[in-house]
């Protein structure tokens, strides 16, 4: 192990405030099927229902939606949404956590790698890492057959205890002490990812439910438009 810090980085509801997958599939169906997207998107809703019925786990939907929807999808047609979608939403002051884009900048400052881990996938990623001058993620691993998508995945769904694989993992890669290094979350299916880590956060509002979830943990808290640099 050496000194080296590596603040990893949960992307929906931590850095931005919406879950992008789902805010991005109506805007993608309405761009690639115009008039008849509302008709996808009452199908999909209505299997989802069911799915959800007979309890499928986040990992199975994650799988089924993967392939249900981006079998045989351009690359390259999907940046180009991707890219769309993502000008639209940051046309709004309520898109941007600004408290965890400083906490951003304060380990950037340190010298520290920070590492976005998302549940979402590298197209609707691009933008955000230009924003923030960060190069490395770990998202849904999307198999490529050269300029398109297969709808299938390459190893396990981003979500739950596939990100704590995740960053565990990439730790070892680049000899990283997990004692040393910081995790950001904002969800319960967060925990698992948070806890790989010597410092683990919970971005929320003092008073909710995760905001008490951390103290009993025993976790830190990063508080919705606030910084704690003492911290670091």
């Amino acid at each position: 192990m050496n000194n080296r810090v590596i603040a990893f980085y949960d992307v929906d509801e931590t850095i931005w405030r919406d879950k992008s997958v789902q805010s991005f599939f109506p805007y993608y169906l309405e761009c690639k099927h115009g008039t008849e997207a509302d008709e996808y998107l009452g199908s999909f809703r209505a299997h989802l229902s069911k799915q959800l019925e007979n309890k499928v786990s986040r990992e199975e939907l994650n799988r089924w939606f993967y392939n249900k929807y981006f079998e045989n999808v351009s690359v390259n047609e999907l940046r180009e949404i991707g890219a769309s979608w993502y000008e639209n939403k940051n046309k709004s002051n309520r898109f941007w956590n600004e408290s965890v884009l400083e906490s951003i900048e304060v380990h950037k400052n340190k010298g520290n790698k920070v590492v976005l881990v998302s549940g979402s996938f590298r197209e609707l990623l691009l933008p955000l890492l230009e924003k923030i001058s960060v190069t490395e993620y770990l998202c849904t691993p999307l198999e490529q057959n050269n300029d398109r998508y297969s709808g299938k995945l390459t190893s396990n769904p981003m979500i739950g205890y596939g990100k704590a694989n995740a960053i565990v993992n990439f730790m070892s890669r680049n000899k990283a002490n997990p004692k040393a290094c910081f995790a950001y979350g904002d969800d319960v299916s967060d925990v698992p990812f948070v806890g790989s880590v010597g410092n683990s956060y919970i971005v929320t509002n003092n008073g909710s439910s995760m905001s008490q979830l951390a103290i009993q943990m025993g976790f830190n808290r990063l508080l919705l438009d606030s910084v704690p640099v003492h911290a670091y």
